[in-house]
């Protein structure tokens, strides 16, 4: 069924699933240079002013997360654009370059049980949660058994990003 508007129901149901990406306020935890801000109320349009170094990049980098709805693409483009990524070799010995997941975080270092939040001050279950985690047993010898090379015997970890009833992995290797 078409609408006047020329959605059809189904089109506006799923616009009821996925609301707009405007945000009242904003809750940034653990990202990047961030350990914790709130900003209480947002605009149409918000100015965003401080000095150089003052995290101004790093709100608009954590509002770009949170309107991927923390997509691993999206994290991912986001740390190569920033050159967050660091040299290793594959299994044939030849160079490669990994994403540094560690750049995420506050400390921008990784550790067991981190976690960075994005979204709403009062709506939780609008937020955005990546935590640390490691791969149980069974998920690791899987990785291992899809993948080959130096890996084998590191520790496998993952991240894991959570925004309504999704959940999506990201695993990544421990130096």
């Amino acid at each position: 069924m078409v609408t006047s508007t020329g959605t059809t129901a189904s089109e506006r149901e799923e616009e009821q699933d996925t609301p707009g990406l405007h945000l009242p306020d904003l809750l940034i935890q653990g990202f990047r240079g961030i350990d914790e801000l709130a900003i209480p109320r947002l605009g149409r349009v918000t100015l965003l002013a401080g000095k150089n170094g003052a995290g101004k990049t790093t709100v608009l980098e954590a509002v770009r997360v949170y309107a991927a709805r923390g997509d691993y693409a999206a994290l991912s483009a986001l740390l190569r654009d920033r050159e967050e990524v660091f040299a290793a070799t594959d299994e044939d010995g030849d160079p490669v370059t990994e994403i540094d997941w560690g750049a995420l975080f506050h400390g921008r270092s990784i550790t067991t049980g981190q976690s960075i939040v994005i979204g709403p001050q009062e709506n939780y279950s609008e937020r955005i949660r990546i935590e640390t985690s490691v791969l149980s047993q069974a998920e690791t010898d899987q990785l291992r058994r899809m993948f080959r090379g130096p890996y084998l015997d590191a520790q496998v970890n993952a991240l894991r990003i959570f925004f309504r009833n999704r959940t999506q992995r990201v695993p990544y290797i421990s130096s």
